[in-house]
């Protein structure tokens, strides 16, 4: 127990979290970013920007096929979108 005190006061010293939980949202790194976009292209999305990670899955704010301006939710692995909400 002692040593987990320690581990977290390091950490928070060095300003990390020591709970990776704390950091569950971040921006995509470029690899990531343009794999999505190509991905959200070929099918049809257009302005596609603000790739975030979030809670394990992409975040993207896009257009839709139809025009609409929506919030994409994919799945990082298989980019199967597994939710499209309007902005």
């Amino acid at each position: 127990m002692r040593l987990i005190s320690l581990i977290a006061v390091f950490a928070v010293s060095l300003g990390l979290p020591a709970n990776p939980a704390f950091s569950s949202e971040r921006d995509a790194t470029a690899k990531e970013r343009q794999r999505v976009v190509q991905h959200l292209s070929r099918i049809g999305y257009t302005q596609i920007s603000d790739v975030d990670v979030v809670r394990g899955r992409f975040e993207v704010d896009a257009r839709s096929p139809k025009g609409r301006e929506v919030d994409v939710i994919l799945d990082m692995r298989s980019l199967r979108i597994l939710a499209v909400n309007a902005s």
